[in-house]
């Protein structure tokens, strides 16, 4: 997906992916935004599940994380 932009704006977008957290989003809305990230970045062809997974959880509030690992 990446290939037909240049390199900085390929390193912004995967930036603003990191900085991505839950905060005042409604839990449906981090998750529309969190899987627009993961198609638009191809984090599918170069990360592991678990990555991704890692990285979903790093941004949900703590009571959040909570519950979903429970």
């Amino acid at each position: 997906m990446l290939k037909y932009v240049p390199p900085s704006f390929s390193q912004q977008l995967l930036d603003k992916w990191n900085m991505l957290t839950k905060e005042n989003k409604s839990a449906s809305d981090y998750i529309v935004k969190f899987d627009e990230y993961l198609n638009c970045c191809g984090a599918i062809e170069f990360e592991s599940s678990e990555q991704i997974l890692f990285r979903f959880r790093s941004g949900l509030r703590d009571d959040y994380c909570r519950e979903l690992i429970a």
